[in-house]
């Protein structure tokens, strides 16, 4: 069980396509399914100035069963965005108490930063887990939020229609194998629609809300 909800909660660093220029703040939102039960949600909150995207995100989820607590997770991130490439980020996540706190900052060459204070290297073509980002399906180096391990992943994309809050809508659908096992489903628009795992024979789901 802890292992599912582990699964979908690492993928719930989001980012959607930003608002104009001096344009107010726009918040989104988004459910956390376990089968048919919702367990958490995320709130997205972006802006852009002169520096670039900024998303601020928070991530809440539990699982519980005859009223204990069973599982838990928490995740705060603060990024920043310039032409669809992550400069900067710094955050922290709780996983069922094993705790998490990381920064990054992209240079000419890698991504330099601190996993729980100490000293951390990526290399720069690796890109964050954020589903929410169209951008991930370029990307066969992928890393964890949470506590930034590398995934070696394959892409494969389709069209497909899906039906989510009453409406048919048009999608790109991008499966993911190999490191990191997901299959995203992208507006036309590239903005995210669901995200959805089967783990233990339990699907996990991640839908935008209205």
């Amino acid at each position: 069980m802890r292992g599912s909800v582990r699964a979908v909660l690492v993928a719930v660093s989001l980012l959607l396509p930003g608002a104009a220029l001096g344009a107010e703040p726009e918040q989104y939102f988004a459910t956390i399914f376990w089968d048919k039960k919702k367990i958490g949600t995320v709130h997205i909150r972006l802006s852009r100035g002169a520096t670039g995207e900024i998303e601020e995100m928070r991530a809440r989820a539990s699982v519980s069963m005859l009223g204990l607590k069973l599982y838990e997770f928490t995740q705060d991130l603060h990024q920043t965005w310039t032409d669809g490439e992550l400069t900067s980020m710094s955050g922290t996540a709780d996983d069922n108490g094993t705790k998490y706190q990381v920064s990054l900052k992209r240079d000419a060459a890698n991504y330099q930063g601190t996993l729980n204070g100490k000293a951390v290297t990526l290399p720069s073509e690796a890109y964050p887990n954020t589903l929410w980002h169209y951008g991930i399906v370029d990307h066969t180096l992928l890393f964890k939020q949470t506590d930034l391990e590398l995934l070696h992943v394959k892409v494969v994309e389709a069209k497909e229609t899906v039906k989510l809050h009453g409406k048919s809508i048009p999608t790109r659908r991008a499966t993911f194998s190999g490191g990191f096992d997901a299959v995203v489903w992208f507006a036309e628009d590239d903005t995210f629609v669901q995200g959805q795992y089967e783990m233990n024979g339990r699907k996990i789901r991640v839908e935008r809300d209205e």
